[in-house]
């Protein structure tokens, strides 16, 4: 009776056309494993084509049944399908619809090996270990077992099969945070962004100095897996910015931005940190954004004295995954998973600080004018002319100190008086020189006196006395006496 039954199954299952007619999808060797494993623990039974994953003794599948529907042929099918038994290990010895002969050497994962021999015969899915011996292999091993998968021997007797259409199996992805960082900065109201063109500034956010504005800086995983121990360092140009205050917020599982945990877990102060400060954002889940709002003072006036002062922001670490010191640094990007800019994860906000107009020939304002508005004080106005002249400088004092010459009548100096005349002298005598040195004598015309020394000297030479003169003068000194 079995017999009768069993000759009866296998004349079916050559004589439907169906199998031969279609052709069988593409599929991945992965697919294959995947589909006998669902396999493993359900029921063995001779001629079934079927089994449930989820019910271990529903049905059951003998070993051809059970690498038909592994394979997917002839066509795609769920294993609870119980299609009609279309191949036995005749077929798979001796046919090639959908499958060809390959040499054991080459066998690899999810390649058949099947063995038959008159009445007899076996078929199993390969998976791995020694091809020409004891393999890891799946298969419909017999009423006493059911489906398993473990170690084989496989005799030289097997042959091996290889499906058709199979796809090339990819390695699946690694999972990893694929991190991205970007900045920008909010509107001033009533303000235009980009108010002075001059300068080179075309398209800088423009302001004065003394205002403040917020600057936004966004941190996102986009990746396939949670980002650890995110740290962002962030930088502003100072004396010309200032940030003043912070905050952190996410996005993560809320429509909108909302304050964040970490926010009240930094080290430090909320308000004015330093010129370079970092903070910790935490953990980040694949699609989390996280969002640092920046108060900013606009301090100085920056134009000609720094190019475009910014505001940096860059990602600091990321747990086993990115490493960069600060803005300028070459990052630590490991297996070179993060690829905005080429791993190089920082952005900065450029602006221009402009201020009101000063004294210093600048145009600080912007406004196509230097110095306007009275801002340079105005050189002093000279005093109008009353037209009454001004009176002379009185003369200079004497000086009661020094003594004047007397003046005559006439304003002419006067002359000191002469010595007393004691009556008749000697030659020679008070002429204050020894004689034979030199001679004093009295001009009558002058009444003035003259010193003639070097009395031998009768050179004619200036400041000398000549020696005729000499004899008119003492001849005429002597005829004074006898009067």
């Amino acid at each position: 009776m079995i017999a009768r039954v069993l000759c009866i199954l296998i004349t079916a299952a050559l004589l439907l056309p169906p199998a031969k007619a279609r052709a069988c999808p593409v599929i991945s060797r992965d697919k294959i494993i995947s589909i006998a494993k669902s396999g493993v623990g359900c029921r063995y039974v001779w001629g079934g084509t079927c089994w449930n994953p989820s019910n271990k003794t529903w049905k059951g599948a003998d070993c051809s049944g059970y690498v038909t529907v592994a394979w997917q042929i002839p066509a795609a099918s769920a294993t609870t399908s119980c299609l009609p038994h279309y191949y036995t290990t005749v077929s798979f010895k001796n046919s090639s619809t959908h499958w060809s002969s390959i040499s054991r050497n080459s066998l690899i994962k999810a390649d058949a090996l099947v063995y038959n021999s008159g009445s007899s015969g076996h078929v199993v899915l390969y998976n791995s270990g020694n091809k020409w011996g004891n393999a890891q292999a799946y298969e419909a091993k017999g009423t006493a077992y059911g489906i398993v998968y473990g170690t084989r021997y496989v005799s030289s007797s097997y042959a091996a099969r290889r499906r058709h259409r199979l796809c090339v199996s990819t390695p699946p992805k690694p999972k990893y945070p694929l991190m991205t960082i970007s900045s920008s900065i909010s509107t001033i109201s009533g303000q235009s962004r980009d108010f002075c063109t001059s300068y080179k500034s075309k398209g800088i956010f423009d302001w004065k100095a003394g205002q403040s504005s917020y600057v936004y800086v966004y941190v996102k995983n986009s990746g396939t897996a949670a980002a650890g121990n995110v740290y962002i360092g962030l930088w502003a140009e100072q004396p010309y910015l200032k940030v003043t205050q912070w905050n952190i917020y996410t996005n993560w599982k809320s429509s909108s931005y909302v304050l964040n945990d970490t926010d009240g877990m930094q080290k430090i102060s909320h308000y004015n940190p330093a010129k370079q400060f970092k903070l910790w954002l935490g953990g980040m889940s694949p699609g989390e954004t996280k969002r640092i709002r920046l108060k900013v003072q606009a301090l100085k006036y920056s134009v000609g004295a720094a190019d475009h002062p910014d505001i940096r922001a860059w990602v600091w670490h990321v747990d086993n995954y990115y490493e960069k010191k600060d803005f300028w640094a070459k990052p630590n990007n490991v297996k070179s998973y993060q690829k905005q800019n080429g791993g190089n994860l920082h952005t900065y906000t450029q602006t221009d600080v402009l201020s009101a107009e000063i004294c210093d020939s600048k145009d600080n304002d912007c406004d196509g004018q230097v110095d306007e508005g009275g801002v340079c004080p105005k050189p002093p106005k000279p005093k109008a002319d009353s037209g009454v002249p001004k009176p002379s400088p009185p003369p200079p004092k004497a000086d009661s100190k020094v003594s004047q010459p007397p003046s005559g009548k006439d304003g002419s100096a006067v002359p000191p008086p002469s010595a007393p005349d004691s009556g008749p002298q000697k030659p020679g005598q008070n002429l204050g020189v020894k004689p034979g040195r030199g001679v004093q004598a009295k001009n009558p015309d002058e009444d003035t006196f003259k010193s003639f020394e070097g009395g031998c000297s009768m050179s004619g030479g200036e400041g000398s006395v000549s020696g005729g003169m000499l004899l008119l003068l003492l001849a005429l000194l002597s005829r004074r006496r006898r009067f």
